[in-house]
Order: structure tokens, then C-alpha cells, then sequence
């Protein structure tokens, strides 16, 4: 949940928190300093009233309004210690408008989790934002002794859903809707009518002066929402959700194949003068394992039914890991199965291999944090730097001979790859080397080689080195600025 300060002239918000709420600012720029002083001042000030400090929950996920925006006032302090808050669940409850059933839960569920700090309780609703809750609502409560009249409404953000650990709903419209912003979040949302052994809460607003009905719907969400509160106090739903959220894990995206036939399909893509990566796409329904030749024509290597994942997601996967397995396990029927989204898994009686699905994206990805790049250089026997005339001929050998793997040896710098018929290679000298001995080599795929080769040659300077740090069966490491990129080595 984002809390933000806007400039209370020109924007919407949902909190006011100039001079006159019990968030302003007691000091004045000129009487009691400089802007920057008297917002070192607040902090003190608001850091020192309990009261206030127990209420900054109030805040959250909320667009506060002062008369600074954009320029630094305290409304950034609240923003840092909101930041600073630790719930242990985040209660998320919606309705159509926001200003009859859900107000009416949250104001309930609050007050029965009064003392449970680790709890954070909003909500939402799909309508227009910044209205008042309806009068009969605010009535009905009011009696109960609840009071609405600071309630506005608000418009549910994806952000929103995805921020919150329970969406409690009333209707399936309500689900609906949810599911036409975000449908990964319906693991975590329940009904509040099913605490009351129901299907739903009516909306009251499309009663035509019926009070009895009215007050029945009330008795309802105050009935449901004691349920849930208890329910929440016993950690039940957060257990629930939790169980919920791991099954959702462990659903995978599946697919058949025959070893022979894939390993065949893969060999012709990879040995042919083509590439050493392929992808996995999930389009229409169905998953399937593909790779482009040089001449752009599709080879479809496995297809299967998909659960679990989204469409149009995509990933690379080295061909070389794929065929080592595959050349293993003879004509038997595999199993291609993806899990947590991110790993590639190929099962074959108890045979099985798994690979990580490379998003472009996030290629190359540097180690910048000083600890991790320290430890990794430790493990570093020396270096030698690399020029971009170098990997220009890498990357250009790269594109003409289908290798999956290089080696890094020797005193001098080399990378030397080949074909795995061995018919094609290629030998390029990097640079001058510092304290590596000549024995040394390290073996890496491809496929994190040469993205990050490609990277550097769009970001290198003239004057700046770039440097492969290296020690046997160790991560090869390439520096550059203050970054770093570690490569793990083939193992022998």
C-alpha cells in the first residue's frame, strides 16, 4: 500500500494533514527556521506523541493533502515512519461503491481488533472516489455507535490487491470485478457472507425505503465480521491464506513429450548452424517449447496444456542442459513442467533435470552491494581486461558457430569455444593477465555469456577497462565500474 502527499489545491486526497488536523505541523517556516529545520523539528515532535505514532496506521495506502506538494514538508516525515510500520496481515475490504457495506465491515472489524496492532484494516470499492458513506449507513451505525462521517470512499488499485494478505468481499459482482483487474489475487479473497453460512451481502442501496430489510443487511456484516475478527485473532485465515498461497505454488504448467522426438527437434535447431537457446511459450492455452532457426522458421519442440501460468509468458532455456538430459534417458516418455514460474523441470522415470527460464529482462543482471562483491572477488585468483574489439569478435563468432558453452584459460586471456560435433570454433585473445596462473580455466554457458558481453559493448567508455576475474571452478566474474557480473561455472 503507497501512501503519497499531494498538493490538497489541485488533487484529490483522502487525509488532511496541514494545520488543524492532529498531523499539522505546530512549526512555521521564518518564526521557527528553515524549511529543512522545521521538518527535522516535526519529526521530533510527532516521534514523541504516543498517541500519534499508534495512529499512523490511519495513513496507510491514503493521499495525504497539504499545501507543500511537491516541494519537502512533514507529510514525507509521516510517509517515512508509515514505511517503518510492520503488519502482520493486511485486510483488504471492497464493496461496489465504498460507502455502505464495506465502510460498514471495516468500521466493525476495527473495532474488534482494537488491540491487534499487527493487523491493518482499509477498503475499497470500483465506484468514484472521495464520497461520503450513504446517509442510511451512517445512521444505522451511528447508533450502533460507530461513526462514519470521516469516511471517503476509494477506488481499489491493482496495487492495492496485490498488497493485501485477505480481500474481503460481498458479492460475486464484487468477485468479478476483482477478477478483471488482477485474477492472480483469488487465491486470497473470501466472501464475508460465507462466515454467516451465506452466499452474499445484499446491497442496501438498491432497497426502496425498506428499513427492516436495511437493518437486517447491517445485523448481517456485523454478524460476519465478528466471525471473521475472530478468525483473524486465532491466525486462522492467515493460515488459510498461506495454505492457499502454496497450493497456487505448486501448480505447474505441463506438457508431454517423446525424448527421442524432442532431443531430435532440439539437436537440428542447435547442431545446424542455428542457436543455442530456445523458449518457452505459453499462448492460447497451451504450452510449448520452441526455437527459431537463423532463417526465422519455427520448430515446435513439445506442446502440453497449461495451469498455473500466465499467457504470453516467455523464457529462455539453454538447449545444451536440455540435450545432456535428453540423450540420457533413450525413447522414454518425458515430463516438461514449469514451477514458480521461473524453473524449467524435465522428469523421465527418476531421471530429472531442472534449469532456470532466463526473461531477457533480467540479463545481464550486476551484483552492485559491496559485501557480495568483495566476497566474490576473494574467490578470485587474479584478472586480465578484455577489450571491445575482443568482444566484438566474440559476439560475431558467437552469431556464426552454434556453441553453448566457452572456456576461459590460460595466463594470457583467452575464450575458446566450438561446436559439439567439433567440425567449427572459434579462439579469441582477451588481454594481458594479472597474477592467473596458466593452468587456470573456468567453463561457462552461453546463454549468460553473451548477453552480458552484448551489454558492456553498449556501455563502455573508451578509457574504462573491463575486466575477467577468474579462478578454477570458481564463478567467472566480469567487472566494470562498480558493478559485477558473476557467472557459474559448468561443473566438471
Amino acid at each position: 500500500m503507497i501512501t503519497t502527499v499531494v498538493n490538497k489545491k489541485y488533487d484529490e486526497y483522502d487525509v488532511y494533514i496541514g494545520r488543524g488536523s492532529k498531523w499539522g505541523n505546530p512549526f512555521k517556516i521564518g518564526e521557527h527556521g528553515t524549511r529543512k529545520e522545521v521538518i527535522a523539528k516535526y519529526k521530533l515532535h510527532i516521534m514523541a506523541q504516543p498517541n500519534l505514532m499508534g495512529s499512523l496506521h490511519e495513513l496507510l495506502g491514503k493521499k495525504l493533502g497539504c499545501f507543500c506538494a511537491p516541494l519537502p514538508c512533514h507529510g514525507d516525515v509521516l510517509i517515512e515512519l508509515i514505511h517503518g510500520l510492520r503488519y502482520d496481515m493486511n485486510v483488504l475490504i471492497l464493496c461496489h461503491g465504498n460507502i455502505y457495506r464495506s465502510p460498514a465491515c471495516e468500521s466493525f472489524l476495527k473495532k474488534e481488533l482494537v488491540r491487534n496492532k499487527g493487523v491493518h484494516i482499509e477498503s475499497a470499492g470500483f465506484s468514484k472516489p472521495n464520497r461520503k458513506a450513504a446517509k442510511g449507513m451512517r445512521e444505522a451505525l451511528g447508533k450502533l455507535n460507530h461513526n462514519l462521517n470521516e469516511h471517503r470512499s476509494r477506488t481499489v488499485t491493482k496495487e492495492m490487491l496485490h498488497a493485501a494478505d485477505l480481500i474481503v468481499y460481498m458479492d460475486n459482482g464484487n468477485l468479478k470485478r476483482i477478477m478483471a483487474i488482477d485474477p492472480e489475487v483469488r487465491w486470497k479473497c473470501i466472501c464475508l457472507a460465507q462466515y454467516i453460512k451465506e452466499n452474499r451481502i445484499p446491497d442496501p442501496a438498491f432497497l426502496k425505503n425498506d428499513s427492516y430489510e436495511f437493518n437486517t443487511i447491517v445485523e448481517k456484516i456485523r454478524r460476519a465480521t465478528g466471525v471473521l475478527a475472530n478468525a483473524i485473532k486465532k491466525k486462522e485465515d492467515i493460515k488459510m491464506v498461506e495454505k492457499k498461497r502454496k497450493k497456487k505454488k505448486k501448480q505447474e504448467a505441463t506438457g508431454g513429450a517423446n525424448s527421442k522426438e524432442l532431443l531430435g527437434l532440439l539437436e537440428g535447431v542447435h547442431l545446424n548452424g542455428t542457436i543455442d537457446e530456445c523458449v518457452l511459450q505459453i499462448e492460447g492455452g497451451k504450452g510449448s517449447i520452441q526455437a527459431v532457426d537463423m532463417s526465422n522458421s519455427l520448430c515446435v519442440c513439445c506442446e502440453g496444456s497449461v495451469e498455473g501460468m500466465e499467457e504470453g509468458h516467455h523464457g529462455l532455456i539453454n538447449i545444451g542442459t536440455i540435450c545432456k538430459f535428453l540423450d540420457g534417458v533413450g525413447d522414454d516418455e518425458i515430463k516438461v513442467s514449469i514451477r514458480g514460474g521461473k524453473q524449467l523441470s524435465l522428469k523421465a522415470k527418476k531421471l530429472e533435470v531442472r534449469t532456470t527460464l532466463l526473461s531477457p529482462d533480467e540479463i545481464p543482471t550486476a551484483v552492485s552491494k559491496s559485501g557480495v562483491k568483495e566476497k566474490l572477488l576473494e574467490q578470485a585468483e587474479g584478472s586480465f581486461s578484455i577489450s571491445s574489439a575482443a568482444i566484438k569478435e566474440i559476439v560475431y563468432c558467437h552469431s556464426l558457430i552454434p556453441v553453448n558453452s566457452a572456456v576461459f584459460y590460460e595466463s594470457r586471456g583467452y575464450i575458446f569455444a566450438k561446436s559439439p560435433d567439433g567440425d567449427q570454433e572459434f579462439n579469441v585473445r582477451l588481454g594481458k593477465a594479472d597474477n592467473i596462473e596458466a593452468e587456470t580455466s573456468v567453463e561457462v554457458y552461453t546463454t549468460y555469456l553473451i548477453p552480458i558481453l552484448k551489454h558492456l559493448l553498449q556501455q563502455k567508455e573508451d578509457d574504462e577497462k573491463i575486466l575477467v576475474h577468474m579462478n578454477n571452478s570458481k564463478p567467472l566474474i566480469i567487472s566494470y565500474r562498480d558493478n559485477l557480473w558473476a557467472i557459474t561455472p559448468i561443473a566438471n
